[in-house]
């Protein structure tokens, strides 16, 4: 884990970017026109992954999975499943030092509408981020019953990634004779949580929500921000992700 985490930062925006550069800083001496074209490269590529026209429409690229219309939703559809995404652990204004953060709040809340319009039950699926922390899957449940109304039926708490979203809470579904389920998460999440969903055996109906679209193009959507710089790191992430599920499995 420790490796991972300190990996991971270094092979992302703007980690990666730094990094190039850095490497470029390092040649320019050596290899003068070499290092200058790592540092151009970096810094065109950091101005890119900042602005909203770039960073949406990555984002777009994986939203392939259109609205699901809740009233549609198939009648042997038998679990709602619900995947965590983050949290805050300095939640001191609920009382408590962990609680649910944007990508979780946006998916539960989600799920809590589904499960009220339709009746299908929810799974709550999610591990610990860090060892000294709850399980996702948990604060998932409380928010699900106090914030939003809905209950989660199960909890899937040792999940560490999608691909174990998916195996763990095919373990607990099998057992109640589930096989077909509505999987929520980001429309540009979607892709990835279906393929591993599928692999492990479940018929998908996919849920998406969050879609990220632009209106229209403005000269502001050319301006770097930061907004723009993280939605470009959740994109990559995506595709790469999506990438190594296919090789891996």
């Amino acid at each position: 884990m420790i490796g991972h985490s300190f990996i991971k930062p270094l092979i992302s925006p703007p980690g990666s970017l730094m990094v190039l550069g850095f490497i470029g800083w390092l040649l320019k001496k050596r290899r003068p026109r070499l290092g200058r074209a790592l540092m151009l490269v970096a810094a065109l590529a950091f101005y890119a992954l900042t602005t909203p026209i770039v960073s949406i429409g990555l984002l777009q690229g994986l939203q392939r999975y259109p609205p699901l219309d809740a009233s549609a939703l198939p009648k042997d559809v038998g679990a709602i499943v619900v995947l965590g995404g983050d949290q805050r652990v300095d939640a001191d204004e609920f009382g408590s030092r962990e609680t649910l953060s944007m990508l979780s709040l946006e998916r539960v809340r989600y799920a809590a509408f589904l499960s009220k319009a339709t009746g299908v039950p929810i799974l709550a699926t999610g591990g610990t981020l860090r060892p000294s922390q709850s399980a996702l899957a948990n604060q998932m449940k409380r928010v699900l019953t106090e914030e939003f109304g809905a209950d989660a039926r199960w909890t899937e708490d040792a999940s560490r990634d999608t691909w174990e979203n998916a195996s763990f809470s095919k373990a607990i579904l099998e057992r109640e004779g589930i096989s077909k389920v509505a999987v929520v998460t980001h429309a540009w999440h979607m892709p990835r949580a279906v393929f591993a969903f599928e692999r492990n055996g479940f018929e998908v109906v996919a849920a998406p929500t969050a879609f990220r679209t632009l209106d229209g193009v403005d000269f502001v959507d050319f301006l770097p921000s930061s907004r723009a710089l993280h939605d470009s790191a959740l994109a990559l992430h995506e595709w790469l992700g999506g990438a190594w599920y296919t090789l891996q499995y």
